[in-house]
């Protein structure tokens, strides 16, 4: 069973499916009262896995967010006023990222169908694994990443705008591999 793990600075939230709704109910420590780092034992849906523990580094204003691939699991942040759900069906899994009820970005499981008309395509690395970036009729800015290695693909999904929200996700990015003896 795959599962989306929210982490909030000290609050656990674990749904197979997700909505975050409520904002954080108090204000965050001063940064100068923040640990550096915060481990949260992560157990979840999936009761055949044993609890990971994960450390994240400390951010005001932010929630942390896990999405479970196969074998590996994506950490990143958005910030706290943004909201995420999953969404699942007989073929697709994905993870919605909205601010202000507009879709700004989607986490597949698996690699997208996309059009080859005006498509081009340029390869790099993200979290330290191959992506190849692809931009269509000439735009500047990428409209999917596909990761090579993981079965796995971002694509925006919302009008432009949103760029802070997509950079700090993706500067805060994070894949792990779960290990051995947690494998599915």
């Amino acid at each position: 069973m795959n599962r989306v793990l929210i982490f909030l600075p000290a609050i656990l939230l674990c749904a197979c499916t997700a909505s975050a709704q409520d904002p954080a109910p108090e204000l965050p420590p001063a940064p100068s009262e923040l640990p550096e780092t915060v481990e949260i034992e992560a157990s979840g849906c999936d009761y055949e896995r044993e609890p990971l523990v994960i450390h994240f580094p400390m951010r005001t204003n932010t929630q942390d967010v896990i999405f479970e691939l196969d074998d590996h699991y994506v950490t990143f942040q958005i910030p706290a006023d943004c909201r995420y759900e999953l969404r699942c069906d007989e073929n697709t899994e994905m993870l919605n990222i909205s601010e202000n009820g507009q879709e700004i970005v989607s986490l597949y499981r698996g690699f997208l169908g996309v059009c080859g008309t005006g498509l081009e395509e340029k390869e790099d690395t993200l979290a330290g694994h191959p992506v190849h970036y692809g931009y269509y009729d000439g735009n500047t800015e990428w409209t999917f990443i596909g990761f090579d290695d993981l079965k796995f693909s971002i694509a925006k999904s919302g009008p432009a705008g949103h760029e802070d929200i997509i950079d700090l996700m993706l500067d805060t990015m994070y894949i792990g591999d779960y290990p051995a003896s947690q494998g599915s």
